[in-house]
Formats: structure tokens, sequence, C-alpha cells
């Protein structure tokens, strides 16, 4: 199996909380074998949902965000609109993209990307051969390991 060269986006943006400044680091890699505007779109979701980008943060412009990808900016137009079409960002005119400042929509976002984690993993363990009941007490076992962890 090959290994295929991916391109990477890093664009710091500075934040400003009171006196601290700091910086968020957008940065995708990117496969080739995949649509490059699915991609743009699952990386700034996780992002947006892990709080990595704070809501109403500016998203790079689709120019500077295409010429760090070396893409056409069609590319990164559709996946701003996607963005949008999903309600992790949204467009100002005149100031450009920003990820979506309603906090609840970011949560509801964060949700789903969860069930579909989620949902994968179950689909993933059902091909194992485990059953509905096997999948539910590993997931015990893996969540009081992980409380386990957190006491030490």
């Amino acid at each position: 199996m090959g290994q295929f060269p991916c391109r990477t986006l890093a664009i710091k943006s500075t934040r400003s909380y009171s006196t601290v400044m700091t910086d968020a680091i957008l940065a995708l890699r990117l496969d080739p074998t995949r649509p490059i505007y699915i991609q743009i779109v699952e990386g700034v979701t996780r992002l947006a949902a892990l709080g990595e980008l704070a809501p109403g943060e500016a998203l790079p412009s689709v120019r500077q965000m295409a010429e760090h990808l070396r893409v056409n900016p069609n590319t990164v137009q559709r996946a701003y609109r996607d963005l949008e079409a999903s309600g992790v960002a949204e467009s100002r005119p005149g100031q450009g993209t920003f990820v979506r400042a309603d906090v609840a929509g970011l949560t509801a976002v964060r949700e789903r990307l969860a069930a579909d984690i989620a949902g994968k993993a179950v689909r993933e363990l059902g091909i194992l051969g485990l059953r509905p009941e096997e999948i539910a007490k590993l997931v015990a076992r893996v969540l009081a390991r992980g409380k386990e962890g957190e006491q030490a």
C-alpha cells in the first residue's frame, strides 16, 4: 500500500481573551483519495465541535484557504456553503465566513458528530459479530476503565 502525499493547511488565528492571546491552528491533512471539499467540511466541523474554533470566530477567507491548500477557490466555496447548510458556519456579507455564533446550534452539531462516530463504531462491532447486548457490555466496561483512570 503506497503512501499518498498529503497537503496540510495551517493558519494561525489570534483570539483575544481579555489580555491573553491564544493561537489556534486550523490544520487539515488532506487525503487525495477523498473529495477535498468534504475533508474541509469534516475538519472545520470537528474543530468547531471540539471548541478549537470559537463561536463567532472567522474562518480563513476562501482565497486564503484555497491558496494554502493549493486548490480551486470553488472547492473551498462549496465547503463553506456546506458548512452553512449544516449549521456549523454563517456567512456575513462583506465580512466573510464565521463559526456559527449560536452555541446551542454548535452543541447540536457536536451531538450529531458524536452520534455519527458512535454509529460507525457500532456498525464495525456488528461486522465483528458482536450482538447489541455484547456491544452495550463492552461500552460499559470501557467507560468503567475510563472512570478508573480519571480517579488515579
